[in-house]
């Protein structure tokens, strides 16, 4: 029988500021959205005093103010970093590894002998060589896993728990099934209305009911709830699009600032779009005022583009993005956010030219693609930019509360 083991790290941003700020363990932490807007993650204190996730800052001002709440501007280039340590331990591992998400990664534990040992020992090593804590849950299927990393976390004192044929049921019937992987809100209301309210209850319900009310997904972990492998991570969908986006610190009033931020926006979407290995046939470019001010200068419009072969070229894409704002750029207006689509993907590999192709050519770009993702992957993001963006960059989103 396979043997899966999902490794999560705990409250992930939270644990990634206290890294460099250990005075802040058992103290509540939550980290702030762009802009300082809303809270996008909280340590497990934090979650105690009854804060929500995804709320407005202002809205929970009063507990964090009366609970001494550390309230940190988010800092992805740190959070990517501790995540890409993290994952390079486990891949030390040799065992064949599926990163789900930032801070999750599922790891073929099935040749391990003593697997609960195994997972303990690599637990402690990345929070001896990271300082991040991680919960490990083992189980036949990675929905089971799931569920089994939710109790590591949440009921158990070392932080590993693994499900098998001994304490399955017991287990099953100790969680909602809200608390499923894979069954959402709607679904789990379906479920309530059928009488089923535990794993257990859906685990022992008929395969045939649960396919015609939840489709074949919902069959598929009624499976994978009595052991029967039938969810993989790589079966998800590959991504269509990329999207880069921001809302501006103060609102931007000139086109050359709108144009700073958008080449800024293209920087960042087409690194990604390389380093996935794919290609991009559409371009959107976007642009805003504030929705929340009253005054009849509010303002939205956009733009697409589709270029006539695929491509991951910065300047080249960065250029198509510059024409489309002195388009669409409206004099007067003070834009409050920008943003950048990058759509219809292909994979770089199976890439076709059009024989009739009436796109600029960009003889040896590649070279230069990978020299600039290389130096600013070496020396951090933004050491090589475009010559669209000023260096001023009033358009950046507020960070009072950065670390």
């Amino acid at each position: 029988m396979p043997l899966y083991a999902l490794v999560d790290c705990n409250n992930f941003y939270a644990s990634c500021e206290r890294v460099f700020a250990p005075h802040l363990e058992g103290k509540p932490i939550v980290v702030l959205s762009g802009n300082d807007g809303c809270i996008i993650a909280r340590s497990q204190e934090a979650k105690d005093l009854g804060i929500g996730m995804g709320v407005p800052e202002f809205q929970v001002r009063h507990i964090i103010r009366s609970n001494k709440v550390t309230a940190l501007s988010s800092n992805f280039e740190l959070y990517g970093d501790l995540s890409s340590r993290v994952m390079s331990i486990l891949a030390e591992t040799s065992l064949d590894m599926e990163i789900y998400s930032i801070d999750e990664a599922f790891l073929d534990f099935s040749n391990v002998s003593n697997a609960f040992e195994y997972a303990s020992e690599l637990r402690a090593k990345i929070k001896q060589w990271t300082g991040i804590p991680t919960s490990i849950g083992l189980a036949p299927t990675k929905t089971l896993g799931k569920m089994a990393n939710m109790i590591a976390k949440k009921r158990t004192t070392n932080g590993v728990f693994e499900i098998n044929k001994d304490n399955l049921s017991k287990t099953l019937e100790s969680v909602s099934v809200d608390e499923i992987w894979g069954i959402g809100a709607k679904s789990a209301n379906k479920l309530k209305l059928m009488g089923i309210f535990t794993a257990e209850q859906l685990r022992k319900a008929n395969h045939v009911i649960i396919r015609k009310a939840l489709s074949i997904n919902g069959e598929k972990t009624l499976m994978e709830l009595n052991m029967i492998a039938s969810v993989y991570v790589e079966d998800v969908p590959a991504k269509q699009s990329i999207q880069t986006s921001r809302s501006f610190g103060t609102d931007v009033t000139n086109i050359e600032d709108l144009i700073s931020a958008v080449s800024y926006f293209v920087l960042t979407a087409s690194e990604k779009l390389r380093s996935q290995q794919k290609l991009a046939r559409n371009l959107y470019v976007y642009a805003r005022s504030n929705p929340h001010k009253s005054n009849s200068n509010r303002y939205y419009y956009g733009l697409s583009y589709d270029f006539s072969t695929p491509t991951d070229d910065t300047s080249f894409i960065n250029n198509i993005a510059i024409k489309l704002i002195k388009a669409f750029y409206k004099n007067g207006c003070s834009y409050k956010k920008a943003g950048i689509v990058l759509s219809d993907l292909t994979d770089k590999a199976h890439l076709q030219v059009d024989i009739f192709d009436q796109q600029e050519p960009t003889p040896n770009k590649e070279p230069l693609m990978l020299a600039l993702d290389r130096i600013n992957h070496k020396y951090g993001g933004g050491t090589l930019h475009m010559a669209s963006q000023n260096l001023s960059n009033k358009w950046q989103s507020k960070k009072d509360n950065m670390s």
